[in-house]
């Protein structure tokens, strides 16, 4: 969800609420992770766990749904967070 936030390089104050609600008490570390990596070490870990969380085409829509609500959190889903998206739907 932070990588999804992030793609239009910044996160904005309603998609961190959306997300903090989302993630409950593992924010703080999923945060301190995310900042530590570059942008090829955030793919890597989304693509690691794609495996362990993603195992049922419910899974893939469930998490579909959840990017494109962090997408419209700040009512703004702009060319860079659909071309985002797309990419990531293809990864995924």
């Amino acid at each position: 969800m932070l990588m999804a936030a992030s793609a239009n390089l910044e996160i904005d104050p309603a998609e961190r609420k959306m997300i903090k609600k989302k993630a409950g008490d593992s924010f703080h570390d999923v945060k301190q992770a995310f900042k530590t990596r570059n942008d090829a070490e955030r793919i890597d870990a989304v693509l690691e766990a794609k495996d362990e969380h993603l195992k049922t085409p419910e899974d893939h829509e469930k998490l579909k749904k959840l990017v494109h609500e962090v997408f419209e959190a700040d009512e703004d889903f702009s060319m860079i967070e659909r071309g985002f998206e797309s990419i990531l739907k293809r990864l995924l």
